[in-house]
């Protein structure tokens, strides 16, 4: 019960409120929060009213929150920055995310240095002081800490010499030998577990070892400076690492190139009895897709059995088989392919 109270409190502030005349020269403004037979609930402040039908003369509509937006905005003459931040306040109870970043930009053109519009909308000052978007600061510094590393790691020569072993006890002996942490991916590990390999090496750079490992088995390599490790994976699991650390990924996917490849690329998927979020793996390394499961959904993932099989089948219908009894969807959100539920989709969609 105290959930959906909670849920009232959050969502009534952006009903429109309507204006009532009633016989008695009453006039009430309030929120319709139920209709029921010849009565309505109106909400009026923290109380609630029940009125008859009968009683009301007239019931004016109020305007929707994007029709009062462009009355408000329309109203706010030039250099007038004070009305915008109020209005964009107001845009932020409204949950018009588009309308406010509209009049954040529009005082940038009046005041471009503007402190609080400028952290608004995502900037930060950088080393020189000049603005940058916060996001593209943090890839750049990320890509700068990456370099710095790599060269580090560059330095570093070792002597190995291994045979019949397998690929985590030839990553185990790199680490070793050469001091650094060198990590190998759960899923490398488990795709490559019956590999064995003869590897000898001497007086080579650990940076030259470990690409020439990943080519002969098909693995990828991230330079980890937030965790100072070598992480050598698929091509999928170092795809995701490059991500959550700001870096660019193998393939620069456009939301263009995404929608076509899931209407035009045509796949053969057989899965028996896994999980679906395995399947999602596999589909993810087979294609190296920028698949991103909504975090909630994890664990459902994970639980959730299937059996699916398709034969020269569109890769968007094949996503959309294997998520349909969950009520799950994808959606293209810039260079990823986002999975989450149908509500969220739906809302995803409508945002600009």
């Amino acid at each position: 019960m105290r959930r959906i109270a909670l849920m009232l409190v959050c969502v009534l502030p952006w009903l429109a409120a309507d204006e009532f005349l009633l016989k008695d020269g009453r006039r009430l403004v309030g929120q319709v929060i139920a209709e029921e037979g010849t009565q309505l609930t109106l909400r009026i402040g923290m109380a609630t009213l029940v009125v008859e039908r009968s009683d009301i003369v007239e019931w004016i509509d109020s305007l929707t929150p994007e029709e009062e937006y462009a009355r408000r905005a329309s109203e706010i003459p030039s250099g007038e920055v004070e009305a915008r931040i109020e209005l964009a306040d107001w845009c932020r109870t409204q949950r018009l995310r588009h309308e406010e970043e509209e009049q954040l930009r529009q005082i940038l053109l009046e005041e471009p240095d503007h402190e609080q519009a400028r952290h608004r909308l995502g900037y930060v000052r950088d080393e020189a002081g000049n603005w940058a978007v916060a996001e593209e600061l943090w890839r750049r510094e990320a890509a700068e800490r990456e370099d710095a590393f790599r060269a580090a790691v560059h330095e570093l020569e070792l002597d190995l010499e291994l045979e019949q072993s397998s690929l985590s006890e030839v990553v185990a002996a790199i680490s070793e030998a050469s001091g650094a942490e060198v990590v190998l991916g759960d899923k490398a590990a488990r795709k490559l577990a019956s590999r064995r390999l003869n590897y000898s090496v001497r007086g080579r750079s650990l940076a030259d070892v470990l690409a020439d490992l990943a080519g002969s088995v098909q693995l990828s390599i991230v330079y980890d400076f937030s965790e100072e490790r070598v992480f050598v994976g698929l091509p999928a699991e170092c795809n995701k690492l490059r991500r959550d650390l700001g870096l660019p990924v193998g393939m620069n996917w456009t939301a263009e190139a995404l929608e076509l490849v899931l209407k035009e690329h045509r796949v053969a998927a057989k899965f028996e009895g896994v999980s679906l979020l395995r399947a999602l793996e596999e589909l993810e390394e087979r294609f190296e897709l920028p698949l991103v499961l909504d975090g909630e959904l994890t664990e459902t993932a994970q639980a959730a059995t299937i059996s699916y099989n398709s034969r020269n089948q569109r890769l968007g219908n094949v996503l959309k088989g294997l998520l349909r009894d969950q009520g799950w969807e994808v959606v293209v959100m810039g260079g990823t392919l986002f999975i989450t539920t149908q509500e969220q989709a739906l809302r995803l969609r409508e945002e600009p």
